[in-house]
């Protein structure tokens, strides 16, 4: 007699406030199948800080692997002015006998009320070694935003680790197609010369939701019938 158990799992979430003050937050998803155990769990405390600051604690565990990681992490942001915030945070993760820790600063600008700026920079230390990183993103969005969702992204990034340096940069758009559809569009470059593009498209119409679904099985069947002519 052979019985086959596919899939088991259980998620929680809960929101709660701490000494009516302090709001707090935890979600945590367990999944079992025949072979592999996986815990994920994220918790979380918040304080305020008058009216432009606020510090965040959390502890999180993840399984890595047949591992468990413990993570700690801490943040605080503040606003400097109308139209800036700054954010730093740090973290401290330990996977077995390995401890990671890690620093980030990120600034986030307001220019006029369409173009927006946010850079960042932060590093990651593990066993004596250290990687580096930076982003530098800028976003532009609609005049009537946020009840336009019209958004262009273009990005740059750089990360560092011993004597490797990789650079990449993005562009993404999110626009409107007609009143009830959208896309998004996504290219990726790095130094290595590789990249990505990704497309995609939602839509709230019936009609619109059925050709999506057909489209994939069509590509789907024309590689199949390409290929086979190939033989």
């Amino acid at each position: 007699w052979d019985h086959d158990c596919g899939y088991d799992g259980v998620s929680l979430e809960e929101s709660l406030a701490i000494a009516s003050q302090y709001p707090g937050a935890f979600s945590v998803q367990i999944t079992k199948d025949k072979k592999d155990f996986s815990i994920h769990l994220d918790s979380s405390i918040s304080a305020k800080h008058g009216g432009n600051g606020s510090t965040l604690a959390g502890f999180d565990i993840q399984s890595v692997g047949k591992q468990l990681a413990y993570i700690l992490r801490a943040e605080t942001k503040f606003k400097n002015w109308k139209k800036n915030k700054t954010a730093a945070g740090i973290s401290v993760t330990f996977l077995g006998e390995n401890i990671a820790t890690g620093l980030k600063v990120e600034d986030q600008l307001l220019i006029g009320k369409r173009l927006g700026l946010v850079a960042s920079t932060g590093a990651v230390r593990a066993q004596g070694d250290v990687a580096y990183g930076a982003n530098v993103e800028l976003r532009f969005r609609e005049k009537d935003f946020p009840i336009s969702q019209d958004v262009s992204t273009l990005g740059l990034s750089l990360m560092r680790w011993r004597s490797d340096l990789a650079l990449g940069a993005n562009l993404q758009s999110q626009f409107s197609v007609g009143r009830n559809s959208k896309m998004a569009v996504r290219v990726g470059l790095n130094n290595k010369l590789s990249g990505q593009l990704t497309v995609r498209t939602s839509t709230s119409e019936q009609l619109h939701i059925a050709l999506l679904g057909i489209l994939p099985l069509a590509v789907s069947i024309y590689r199949s019938v390409w290929s086979g002519e190939s033989y």
